[in-house]
């Protein structure tokens, strides 16, 4: 918070010195703007390591959920011996019968896209088209910061 209110003294005194416009301070310090929030994240405390979280859900149709499971677990243990492969996670949601959740955790994109790469990734795909009730919903998620719960709850002011 130091830093936000030192910056916007600084802008302050930008705008007063040369009458320019907040927007186009802005515009001007947007790149050293960007090069603070990398700083701040560098902070003891902070992980700089990313990550890649893919996060899919699918439907799949009853009458071929057995088919579903044998791909699933095929494709789990697969994906699970892939370089940078941190974790693959399946569930199924209790509220929406035959309903799946899948997270994977990928040390960097450059492994996502071997993973997609990957000649059995494209075998799935092909033997799935019978088996979804509908096309699945997928994002693909660039973490550079993780918290415990411990920090987040601190962070919120909740502990101490």
């Amino acid at each position: 918070m130091l830093l936000a209110a030192t910056l916007e003294q600084h802008l302050d005194r930008f705008h007063g010195l040369f009458g320019l416009a907040w927007v186009e301070i802005y515009s001007v310090l947007r790149p050293l703007l960007a090069g603070l929030v990398v700083m701040q994240l560098a902070l003891p405390g902070r992980n700089l390591h990313s990550m890649v979280i893919q996060l899919v859900r699918v439907s799949i149709r009853p009458e071929q959920r057995d088919r579903w499971l044998e791909l699933i677990r095929e494709n789990a243990a697969q994906t699970r011996s892939e370089r940078g492969c941190e974790s693959y996670e399946v569930s199924e949601d209790l509220e929406g019968p035959n309903t799946f959740s899948i997270v994977e955790r990928w040390s960097s994109l450059d492994a996502q896209y071997d993973h997609f790469r990957n000649p059995q990734f494209g075998q799935l795909m092909g033997a799935l088209g019978d088996v979804l009730a509908e096309p699945p919903e997928v994002s693909i998620n660039e973490v550079s910061s993780t918290l415990t719960l411990d920090e987040a709850l601190a962070n919120a002011g909740l502990t101490e």
